[in-house]
């Protein structure tokens, strides 16, 4: 249980414990009150008292009787004003603690993700490493040509493509920004991502015109805990893939040809 649902909890429990007190008490009064009614009719009847003495006698009684309830009923109400009044206070209080919370838990996610993106940075992906696992890959993503994208559509396209990729490779895993055009994504291989993660993408900039974007991607095995050495050997194998002769017509040398070229609409298409 949270502390701020303890905290209200605690002060309902005993604002209903100040109401069943005082409840008990104007009971308890009124009882007394019949009790010694019955003791002074008995005590004045023995002793030979007038009628008019007797009723005397009962109306003093229920007028002391009556200022001590007066006086015990203001003494719970005041009890009861001091309950409400400190639990106003412990709201405001409460108020002020979830306030820190949530501004906590604000800074705390600026801290860890990427403000252009909204994927983890490093740190997020430092603290993210903790719970990764043996047998799970990482892929180091490198966009090929990015510069060329920024010099012939603006910076804000390149703003764009960089969302639009980190948002792509989100629906294969777990996904974190390390700076410029450079992202890690975590996947988990029974799940088929090996096999599905093209590095190609569609990107629509603000335009409207649709672009392809390749990429390149290492790919390590994961080794808990020591997140320094995975991304060591992912780059490695970047390094070694970027580096590898390929022929002009191969697969690849078409994704990587790719970048930033507009694509065209198919016959009839609206």
């Amino acid at each position: 249980m949270d502390p701020i649902t303890a905290a209200h909890r605690q002060w309902v429990t005993g604002h209903e414990a100040a109401m069943r007190t005082a409840a008990a008490a104007a009971v308890e009064a009124s009882n007394r009150w019949r009790q010694l009614d019955a003791e002074l009719s008995a005590k004045f009847a023995d002793e030979g008292r007038s009628d008019l003495d007797i009723a005397a006698a009962k109306a003093a009684n229920l007028a002391l009787n009556s200022a001590y309830g007066a006086f015990s009923f203001h003494a719970a109400k005041a009890g009861m004003h001091s309950a409400v009044l400190q639990g106003t206070q412990a709201a405001r209080q409460l108020d002020g603690v979830a306030q820190l919370i949530a501004e906590r838990d604000h800074y705390r996610h600026l801290a860890l993700h990427d403000p252009l993106t909204g994927v983890y940075n490093r740190s997020g992906l430092a603290e993210h490493w903790q719970t990764v696992a043996a047998g799970e890959r990482l892929g180091l993503v490198d966009l090929d040509r990015f510069k060329a994208v920024n010099d012939e559509y603006g910076h804000t396209a390149g703003d764009t493509v960089l969302v639009s990729v980190a948002c792509q490779l989100a629906r294969y895993g777990t996904v974190a920004r390390l700076g410029g055009d450079e992202f890690v994504v975590v996947v988990r291989p029974e799940t088929g991502a090996l096999a599905a993660l093209a590095p190609l993408w569609s990107v629509t900039l603000p335009d409207g015109q649709r672009i392809r974007v390749a990429g390149s991607i290492g790919w390590a095995d994961v080794i808990p805990g020591d997140l320094g050495a995975t991304l060591h050997r992912a780059d490695a194998a970047m390094y070694r893939l970027k580096r590898r002769p390929v022929p002009a017509r191969s697969g690849r040398r078409r994704v990587r040809d790719a970048v930033s070229v507009p694509v065209q609409p198919r016959a009839g298409a609206r």
